[in-house]
């Protein structure tokens, strides 16, 4: 190859990485500034064409979600491709107060969890609403913070909404005095072992569920029931982590007994992601194409005292990798642990265990807590994460 060609070269891949910010969302070195890491590049100074919104005006400690909004404020002119949405306290900006809920095309960033959202593709946005829990004890107002992505090298760092108040219905502290005053003490709440997890109540009657349990203690708590509509399920996936920050559980619906052609649901503490299980050796994988969250909605997803936890509702008529998997269909439900990041999930840690029947997951009389077998499987060679 000449010079002038491999020139022309260089050049056109330095215009193409040029084109697009991060499609995977916003780096973790982005939390402290809301700064994307884009060499060569500046923030815009003029005012910026996106905006933050929310309803209602105040909130109280421990209360009704606030309803979020990020959007552009001419639809017809712009949108944007990315965006870094967080809290912070008005009294001490170093605090990021409150919980937000993933929805489709947003994942969990910044600590702690929870308390910033970021894309998960580039595709063009003209809004996006978020559910934001306010934190349980009174730390004072809140402000939400956003950096906007028009493009690369088009972005606004920092928009701010007006404040989010505080309930000044609220009684506040009254001053203390020295002496013989003593402290008000509450009776905590009874916490569970660490690394606890037991059977729903309603299972079987409520609830369908799927377990793995030796008398009250469980190793994993699956469970489904009817949604927001008849067009979708709520799904809860429970499982024993340990202390691992970087593990996963997912379920997987197969339409046979074997590990193949499957949908399957990955929790890990950033959220919910979809993915399909091929015929053939079993790769890791990785979370970045758009359809990670296809037919997923309102997503929690908690890790605490070593139980991870997902909670999201799931369409009855979705599919994976083209393929339907409606909810009203039998299927053999399997279930596997392993390592992930953020990015991406490795191979299970244990050969994973399936359902001894198959079920639907409409069906709110199953029960299963039956013996498990644990399926066959291929070591598969590890893939690294898919750097955009």
């Amino acid at each position: 190859m000449g010079l002038h060609c491999l020139l022309r070269v260089i050049c056109l891949v330095a215009l193409v990485t040029s084109v697009h910010g991060r499609r995977d969302g916003a780096p973790v070195g982005a939390c402290s500034t809301l700064t994307p890491g884009h060499p060569r590049t500046t923030p815009a100074t003029t005012a910026s064409p996106f905006s933050i919104s929310f309803t209602p005006a105040t909130f109280t400690p421990g209360g009704s979600a606030v309803t979020v909004t990020i959007a552009t404020t001419d639809a017809a002119q712009n949108s944007f491709q990315g965006f870094l949405l967080t809290t912070q306290s008005t009294s001490d900006g170093s605090v990021k107060l409150g919980t937000f809920a993933l929805i489709n095309g947003s994942k969990f960033v910044c600590d702690p969890l929870g308390s910033a959202v970021t894309h998960t593709s580039a595709i063009e946005k003209i809004s996006m609403e978020f559910k934001w829990t306010p934190p349980t004890t009174s730390q004072g107002h809140v402000r939400f913070r956003a950096t906007f992505l028009k493009d690369y090298s088009t972005y606004w760092v920092d928009v701010r909404a007006g404040s989010l108040l505080l309930d000044s219905t609220l009684p506040t502290p009254g001053p203390t005095t020295a002496g013989t005053t003593q402290a008000a003490v509450t009776t905590p709440a009874p916490v569970a072992p660490t690394g606890r997890l037991t059977n729903d109540a309603g299972c079987g009657s409520a609830k369908g569920c799927y377990s793995k349990c030796s008398g009250t203690d469980c190793d994993f708590v699956m469970t489904w029931e009817q949604g927001t509509s008849d067009s979708n399920v709520r799904m809860t996936l429970s499982g024993i982590v340990g202390g691992s920050q970087g593990s996963y559980i997912a379920l997987g619906l197969s339409k046979d007994d074997k590990m193949s052609d499957d949908s399957v649901m990955y929790c890990i503490k950033e959220g919910v992601y979809n993915a399909y299980n091929n015929d053939g050796s079993k790769f890791s994988q990785t979370l970045t194409n758009n359809n990670e969250q296809a037919g997923l909605s309102d997503i929690t997803a908690t890790l605490k005292d070593g139980v991870l936890t997902c909670s999201f509702l799931r369409d009855t008529a979705a599919s994976s990798n083209g393929q339907q998997f409606a909810l009203d269909q039998n299927y053999t439900l399997f279930f596997a642990t392993g390592s992930a990041t953020p990015d991406n999930i490795g191979k299970h840690s244990q050969a994973p265990l399936i359902s001894p029947l198959a079920a639907s997951l409409q069906d709110f009389s199953v029960n299963i807590g039956g013996p498990t077998t644990q399926a066959a499987v291929t070591t598969p060679a590890p893939v690294a994460p898919v750097s955009i």
